[in-house]
């Protein structure tokens, strides 16, 4: 698979506990970047593939919920509190 960018989002004990952007060739090697990286704070993790351009300052790092907010905007459904089943 070809390098891409994927969203990360962890969920531990039903809240939202920071998400990731981070290019990876796919989902495990995803979830492995981060893992490496020490930006994984572990818990359910639920990843997908990203097609918007996400700015090099919120890559391959941990963000919280009010980084993602400021720079998405608070109507983003990827920022659920709950993991869908």
């Amino acid at each position: 698979m070809p390098l891409q960018m994927f969203y990360l989002s962890f969920v531990n004990d039903g809240a939202f506990a920071g998400a990731v952007f981070i290019e990876a060739h796919g989902v495990t090697t995803a979830v492995e970047a981060a893992w490496r990286l020490g930006i994984n704070p572990g818990g359910q993790v639920a990843c997908v593939p990203c097609d918007i351009p996400i700015l090099p300052e919120l890559q391959n790092r941990l963000l919280s919920k009010d980084e993602l907010t400021a720079a998405f905007g608070p109507t983003r459904p990827m920022f659920s509190e709950t993991p869908k089943p």
